[in-house]
């Protein structure tokens, strides 16, 4: 999986790093939230390691990704 695009990057999932929110499913607005995933990943960019967040929301049929990359 790609978490972030851009060239000359190693990117390496933290193994066991996953926490996961809701223990039911959240309604917002219109939307209901049925799973809240984070991520952890350290890239390598430039020989400087860094970290990413990526959270996944399952809502309905859609799953949405966010990133937070502390090197931008």
């Amino acid at each position: 999986m790609n978490v972030i695009d851009i060239p000359d990057v190693i990117i390496q999932k933290i193994p066991d790093d996953v926490a996961t929110l809701l223990q039911e499913p959240l309604r917002v607005h219109d939307m209901l939230i049925k799973k809240i995933e984070f991520q952890l990943y350290r890239i390598t960019r430039d020989n400087k390691p860094s970290y990413v967040i990526v959270a996944y929301l399952d809502m309905n049929e859609h799953t949405v990704q966010m990133t937070y990359d502390e090197a931008v």
